[in-house]
């Protein structure tokens, strides 16, 4: 088991409740084109420190069983 997220991110101005048609369309914009591309590089950049920094995995593996007790 490892710690996960599950990131949600604005695609636009509007209150629009997700799974429906107007959301459909939203996601078409480039407004949501450019606040996934925002977020994708957010997640990788944090990967990569990830993978760098050994004792930054290690915090997070301990926060994550500790979090489980």
């Amino acid at each position: 088991v490892v710690p996960t997220i599950h990131p949600y991110f604005g695609i636009c101005k509007e209150d629009i409740a997700a799974h429906t048609a107007e959301f459909a369309e939203a996601t078409k914009t480039e407004e949501a084109y450019q606040s996934m591309l925002q977020t994708i590089q957010a997640l990788v950049l944090t990967a990569v420190e990830i993978q760098k920094d050994s004792s930054l995995l290690q915090r997070i593996r301990k926060e994550f069983l500790d979090a489980k007790k």
